[in-house]
């Protein structure tokens, strides 16, 4: 759990494959090649980000694209690299990041 209370109004609760409620940080939304990512941390993780799609639906007129509430995993190696890069240049003074390199 996450456990710092000033913090709570950035936690999102999402359902896993096998029906259990994980927490995660939400720390930012992210625009990449028309599709919008969450770069979400697990409140009992290991420091790892997970990039996840923000899935998109029209809305009952048809017009216009609304949240679903859905979120999928991203699992394509260059997508998660080109949007953890913008996530990082628009956030490098909100967060420390390790280089690769650091590692």
């Amino acid at each position: 759990m996450c456990s710092n209370p000033e913090e709570m109004d950035n936690i999102i609760v999402l359902t896993n494959e096998d029906g259990n409620d994980v927490e995660f940080w939400y720390l930012a939304s992210v625009e990449y090649n028309g599709a919008k990512y969450c770069v979400l941390n697990a409140c009992e993780g290991d420091g790892e980000v997970s990039i996840m799609e923000c899935i998109e639906e029209e809305d009952d007129d048809g017009l216009e694209k609304v949240p679903s509430n859905m979120f999928v995993l991203e699992t394509d190696p260059e997508i998660i690299r080109a949007v953890f890069k913008i996530f990082r240049e628009e956030n490098k003074d909100l967060f420390f990041f390790f280089d690769e390199e650091d590692e």
